[in-house]
């Protein structure tokens, strides 16, 4: 599998990229992606990740942490 396209055709990559902060409703969890084409109109790649729940517990323990004093509790 790969891509083909004509010799004598211009290289024109263009790429595109968004994120969320917590932008989900239920969770609160971020999302990013992004997608890229080539020539203009050929999508050649996609991709889209939401925010594991870890690193949302990491983020809500350092607030905690912080404003408790640094006890974490």
């Amino acid at each position: 599998m790969g891509l083909w396209y004509p010799k004598d055709t211009g290289f024109e990559l263009t790429a595109f990229s968004d994120s969320d902060h917590a932008g989900c409703l239920d969770s609160r969890t971020s999302t990013s992606g992004g997608i890229q084409f080539l020539g203009g109109d050929k999508l050649i790649s996609w991709s889209s990740k939401k925010q594991d729940l870890s690193r949302q517990t990491t983020w809500y323990e350092m607030f905690d942490s912080s404003r408790t004093g640094g006890s974490g509790k």
